[in-house]
């Protein structure tokens, strides 16, 4: 019995690499439309044990979010 698929198959899986790339690489394909657009943010620097934390505050009232990026 024989099969119709070639042996080497498998090696059309992509390399784990290329698909962490793929994974954290934004599509940039589609413009994204005009309501994504943030409005102007307030900026502020806080300083903690010497260190300079950059602050961006967008809108008023509502629940408080806090990104961090490390």
């Amino acid at each position: 019995m024989s099969s119709s698929t070639p042996a080497t198959a498998h090696s059309a899986v992509p390399a784990p690499a290329d698909l962490a790339r793929a994974f954290v690489t934004p599509d940039r394909s589609r413009a994204r439309p005009a309501w994504v657009e943030l409005p102007p943010a307030r900026t502020d620097v806080l300083t903690v044990e010497g260190e300079s934390i950059a602050l961006y505050h967008w809108g008023t009232g509502g629940p408080a979010v806090l990104l961090v990026h490390v």
